[in-house]
């Protein structure tokens, strides 16, 4: 991913703990959860679909930054990361293939 190494380098300078880190990640994750809620109708909103549409990106991001942040936090490399990821890939794309 194009901001991974950014993303890694300020997390290097978070004062957060692992598990509050981890809290954050779970906040957000509901976040995205109420967004899809709002979405199909199933939740309150005064949001357009485009505002709702571009809240459930917002989140999503947000938890890749935590998720990231995480990973620094045990101090892999983004090297470390993209061979993880490839490999993750690798392996979801030879389950579609069946």
């Amino acid at each position: 991913m194009k901001h991974t190494k950014k993303i890694l380098s300020l997390s290097k300078r978070e004062t957060k703990t692992f598990d509050e880190r981890f809290i954050k990640l779970s906040e957000e994750i509901g976040e995205i959860a109420v967004a899809i809620l709002q979405s199909r109708n199933l939740k309150g909103t005064t949001k357009t679909k485009s505002e709702i549409k571009e809240n459930i990106l917002e989140e999503i991001c947000d938890s890749i930054i935590i998720l990231l942040s995480l990973a620094s936090y045990h101090k892999f490399t983004e090297n470390q990361i993209n061979e993880m990821v490839a490999k993750k890939l690798k392996k979801w794309e030879s389950r579609l293939k069946k």
